[in-house]
């Protein structure tokens, strides 16, 4: 594929310090009886998010990450890999400078909830909610789905400062000259709004990826998509 042009208006950023809805009803209970607390069913909904922070600091700091990591990361982790970063997380940001970049948004929100629950006690973090208009100018997108993590963060290049992480260690990729197979590990969560050619798109990150994203009122932008060799020639 050719690259696409686009129009790219009122790039916007603000920080967060927990992702909106990380935390469900279902996931409270699931925290709960995790914790051995009893009858957390008859609670009513209100009540379920700081019941589940009363739960957790029953335990010590270092149990209850290992207890949280094994409900949400024992697919990715073992026992021993959960043991040394509930130490490690107490100390330094483990979801920013974890080797596996597909578990940050995870170990985010975990740790979130325990900085939380422990009044300040693991290390403060922030993402980054970005809103911004994309007008696709070649029509080449047909819905909203079209508008992939790749296509985005690739037409947010000239809101990225030159030092930015994501240029610097994704050159080839930004420019199609090789896969951005980690597009969805750095966008956390997509919406994107269809009106014609023109999409409405907000996305949450980390502030260690896209935290340094520069607001912009307008600018244009041509993204050349990652051909895979077996398409091409198509």
């Amino acid at each position: 594929m050719d690259k696409i042009k686009l129009q790219v208006e009122n790039v916007a950023h603000e920080y967060l310090s927990e992702i909106p809805d990380a935390w469900q009803k279902e996931d409270y209970l699931k925290i709960l009886e995790a914790f051995d607390f009893a009858d957390a069913d008859a609670l009513p909904d209100k009540e379920l998010a700081e019941m589940t922070l009363m739960a957790i600091t029953d335990e010590e700091p270092n149990q209850a990450a290992e207890n949280l990591m094994a409900l949400y990361l024992s697919d990715d982790l073992n026992e021993g890999q959960m043991s040394q970063i509930a130490s490690d997380m107490q100390l330094d940001k483990i979801f920013e400078e974890y080797p596996e970049i597909g578990l940050h948004h995870r170990m985010f929100s975990i740790n979130q909830l325990l900085r939380k629950a422990y009044n300040g006690k693991f290390p403060d973090g922030k993402a980054v909610q970005i809103t911004f208009t994309l007008t696709d100018t070649d029509g080449t997108f047909s819905k909203a789905g079209d508008i992939t993590s790749e296509i985005i963060l690739k037409a947010l290049q000239k809101a990225m400062p030159d030092n930015s992480i994501v240029k610097r260690l994704y050159p080839d990729q930004l420019e199609g000259k090789k896969e951005l197979a980690d597009a969805d590990a750095i966008v956390w969560k997509r919406n994107v709004t269809q009106s014609g050619d023109t999409y409405e798109v907000e996305i949450i990150s980390s502030d260690y990826w896209l935290g340094d994203i520069l607001d912009h009122p307008s600018y244009e932008a041509e993204v050349t998509p990652f051909k895979h060799a077996e398409t091409a020639e198509h």
